[in-house]
């Protein structure tokens, strides 16, 4: 009883420490506004202010694609630490909070070119994961969800629901509950924008006026690192050789993902949401050079697709400023200097994963959201080596 009374004591002074900590943030910062007049009244009217919840694979992309103040949160610290040296380094100012997986949140302030000096420092709190909904509530343009997993859902979903505008890099959001995201911004007759590069390239080649005339699609896949790795081989695969994707620079679940390519099969039935596409109309294509990134084909035996290097600067780019395009100083794709092009059916003997988007799609025993929640504990393990890379399948199958 002692020991739960001196816990409770404790607990009751960091709170205390907390609210101090918080009155002392806003005094700072209503300072500030006064003072450079930063982004703090953009943030509490939400007139003309764009709101990311950014991931380190696109953290580099925002300075390039953004010509005005923003706000951002992720639940990873290096993420938002990130975001802060590049508006730094751009002159950007902006105010954001950051919202973190393990119920702590963060207070950044940046003020304009000749304030950056006045960074206030990170401040902890154990007040849980719900600011990421109150940031996802704010009224602006637009609201980038990029949270890795389910964590992401319930912001994405606050988003739509309060009339803003909806990119979305976070593909389980969709998996689990794509019916009900899909429902929820016609009734607020808002818009989701897709982030992955596959979607994005089927949103730009698909001309809703012509859907009818759709055939099917193709999502193409790089393969991951272990395409030409002989099937007898995957059980000594370790995680750090999992998360080393030939091609993309991404985290650790979504790189383990693509090695199985049961990304890809999330990709399916994210698709499938999206574009209210049937199972047999979609296909997948191994393509390791990564420079198609979509195709659609239609009933006249034509095929549009969408080409270009890879890199994640574009699909936002076009998610942020869809139906225009932002000249971008980007390195150009010239065919030319391309030495080939190579396209391979996927090998589901190797890769056994890619076949659960199918059958969750036409299964009513396979389920999208056991599909994805079975998937995020099994690769949860195998990271923390508590299973073989080729158990992840078959814990997911099961």
């Amino acid at each position: 009883m002692d020991r739960l009374e001196n816990r409770l004591k404790a607990y009751e002074k960091l709170v205390e420490s907390q609210d101090k900590t918080i009155e002392l943030l806003e005094m700072q910062l209503r300072n500030e506004r006064l003072k450079n007049n930063n982004l703090s009244d953009l943030y509490r009217s939400g007139d003309g202010v764009k709101s990311i919840e950014a991931v380190p694979s696109i953290v580099s992309s925002v300075p390039t694609l953004m010509n005005e103040p923003f706000i951002t949160s992720n639940y990873s610290t290096n993420s938002c630490n990130s975001i802060a040296s590049l508006l730094k380094k751009e002159g950007y100012s902006a105010s954001f909070f950051h919202g973190g997986a393990r119920g702590t949140m963060g207070f950044y302030s940046y003020t304009h070119k000749a304030g950056f000096n006045n960074y206030f420092g990170k401040n902890e709190l154990n007040v849980g994961s719900l600011c990421l909904i109150d940031l996802a509530k704010i009224k602006c343009d637009i609201v980038i969800s990029g949270i890795i997993g389910m964590s992401g859902l319930h912001a994405a979903y606050a988003a739509i629901d309060c009339g803003n505008d909806l990119a979305i890099a976070n593909k389980e959001t969709l998996v689990a509950a794509g019916k009900i995201f899909i429902n929820k911004s016609k009734e607020k007759n808002v818009k989701i924008l897709p982030v992955d590069s596959e979607h994005s390239a089927i949103f730009q080649c698909l001309n809703n006026k012509n859907i009818s005339n759709l055939d099917y699609i193709a999502l193409t896949a790089s393969g991951g690192p272990f395409l030409n790795m002989p099937i007898n081989q995957f059980k000594k695969i370790k995680p750090r050789d999992a998360i080393n994707h030939p091609i993309w620079k991404m985290g650790q679940k979504i790189s383990v993902d693509s090695a199985t390519m049961i990304n890809k099969a999330l990709e399916i039935i994210e698709a499938s949401v999206l574009f209210n596409l049937n199972s047999n109309q979609i296909d997948v294509v191994v393509h390791p050079e990564h420079i198609v990134h979509g195709l659609v084909h239609y009933k006249d035996g034509s095929t549009i697709a969408n080409l270009g290097l890879p890199d994640m600067i574009t699909p936002i780019s076009v998610a942020l400023n869809w139906p225009h395009r932002l000249d971008l100083n980007l390195t150009k794709m010239s065919l030319t200097n391309i030495n080939k092009l190579s396209f391979y059916e996927p090998d589901l003997k190797k890769f056994p994963g890619l076949k659960l988007g199918w059958e969750a799609l036409q299964s009513p025993s396979c389920s999208p959201v056991v599909l994805n929640a079975s998937n995020e504990i099994a690769v949860d393990c195998f990271l923390k080596n508590k299973i073989e890379f080729t158990d992840i399948f078959k814990i997911v199958e099961d």
